[in-house]
């Protein structure tokens, strides 16, 4: 996109639409992604993706319902469904399905392609003026898509991007039956700049926005339809929201990769400032604290300088607690922060989600638990470092057990129920060394 002032192009300055995205990409092979900044041509795609998480799934009746019941309790606008966005996301999950490919790119050697990045194949159904989007594969639901990209720190960001006031969405099967899913995002009203007539005038305007490169917005109606979705929106919006009570505890893997040293961390506790209502911001400090009011020190802050990926803007601030968090706990968080020379301070606190089972936490190199025959509990063991995020086990018993492995809650957390007679012991080995005697109990 171009802003030009005057009819002599004397000036051409670059500027995004829909700051606070990143982009990811795949081509030529599948399930392969990599990361990096898309600011090409005509627009500017904020896009993410990923395809590992972990979930916490809360009925809505749709999926657009759900998503905006996540931005909604963050304070923020819902997003209007929109037809050519859901098309465009239909389009580009058939592409990924049929071809087995994964990422944002796509290439016309291969089937249903459409465009090359989000906003060619926005533009390709009609929708004009950008576009950002998110991608998920594997989930088996809308709702545990929707929130493993909110645990993922990009993709959270995409979807609380202040601009964006339009949404589509859609999922395909590929021949294993392996749903891929899209989200496609944009500002409604910058769409409908690109239906009027081209400015004509002497004053400033942007081009190479719409589907006809040539066509011009005069800025003021440009920065206007951007600011007016922003106006709408809060001052500031924090993930996870004040009070939320189901807080992933775990971040695993994102492309591109906030923390690539590391292959399990805390969730991210994210904070972004709306930047049509603040000149400014520059952050003093960023604690998390237990539920005791000790302070967890072993975090990483990003922002726009450290962030490796160049994906924040100066408007965006994270912090990983480099140690997971614990299942079902209370936390509390302190932002201080100077806004256009105004010094502020925000505190909220919020809960990690419980396992839904009774739980055991292995917090020695050897432990025994009770467990009665065919109950279903969870064994969580932390990891021992931040790449200690794939479990591996061997079990061993001398008795007539019968061991039954439901899905892990996540890598670091399994689900079981046992069978046999009182009395009986069933040892599981970890990985890391770990030792684990379940022994059976009367109820």
């Amino acid at each position: 996109m171009k802003k030009i002032n005057g009819l002599l192009l004397s000036l051409t300055v670059a500027s995004l639409i829909g700051c606070g995205g990143g982009g990811g990409s795949s081509s030529g092979s599948s399930a392969t992604t990599s990361g990096s900044a898309v600011t090409n041509g005509s627009t500017t795609d904020t896009s993410n993706s990923t395809n590992t998480g972990t979930s916490t799934t809360t009925s809505a009746t749709t999926p657009l319902s759900y998503l905006n019941s996540l931005r909604n309790k963050a304070g923020m606008i819902s997003f209007n469904d929109n037809s050519l966005l859901n098309q465009a996301a239909s389009n580009h999950a058939k592409y990924e399905a049929f071809n087995d490919l994964y990422g944002h790119y796509e290439s016309s050697s291969y089937s249903y392609f459409t465009g090359i990045k989000p906003s060619d194949r926005a533009l390709y159904v009609g929708f004009q003026g950008g576009a950002g989007e998110n991608l998920t594969a594997g989930d088996n639901t809308y709702n545990e898509s929707i929130d493993v990209l909110f645990t993922a720190i990009y993709h959270r960001l995409n979807f609380l991007d202040f601009s964006f006031n339009e949404v589509g969405m859609a999922r395909d099967k590929n021949s294993a039956d392996s749903y891929y899913y899209v989200y496609n995002m944009g500002n409604g009203l910058i769409n409908d700049l690109c239906s009027g007539s081209s400015y004509s005038g002497y004053g400033s305007y942007y081009q190479d926005i719409c589907k006809d490169s040539s066509f011009r917005i005069e800025a003021s109606k440009y920065d206007l339809a951007e600011s007016s979705v922003k106006n709408l929106n809060p001052d500031v919006v924090i993930w996870p929201y004040e009070n939320q009570q189901d807080f992933n505890p775990a971040f695993f893997e994102e492309s591109p990769d906030p923390l690539p040293s590391c292959g399990v961390t805390g969730d991210p506790i994210s904070v972004k400032f709306n930047d049509a209502k603040f000149n400014t911001i520059t952050m003093s400090s960023f604690k998390l604290y237990d539920e005791n009011s000790n302070e967890i020190t072993n975090t990483t802050i990003l922002n726009k300088s450290s962030d490796l990926n160049k994906m924040l803007s100066a408007y965006e601030f994270v912090l990983f607690p480099m140690e997971r968090l614990s299942w079902d706990t209370k936390y509390n968080v302190v932002f201080t922060y100077n806004a256009d020379g105004i010094d502020k301070e925000k505190k909220w606190s919020f809960k990690t989600k419980p396992t839904g089972y009774t739980t055991y936490k292995v917090t020695s190199s050897e432990e025994t638990f009770n467990v009665v025959s065919n109950q279903t509990y969870a064994i969580y063991v932390p990891p021992v470092d931040c790449n200690d995020d794939r479990y591996n086990y061997n079990y061993y018993t001398g008795y007539s057990i019968t061991l039954n492995l439901n899905d892990s809650l996540d890598a670091n957390t399994l689900l079981f129920n046992i069978s046999g007679n009182v009395g009986d012991v069933f040892d599981i080995v970890m990985a890391n060394g770990k030792k684990i005697h379940l022994k059976l109990v009367e109820k």
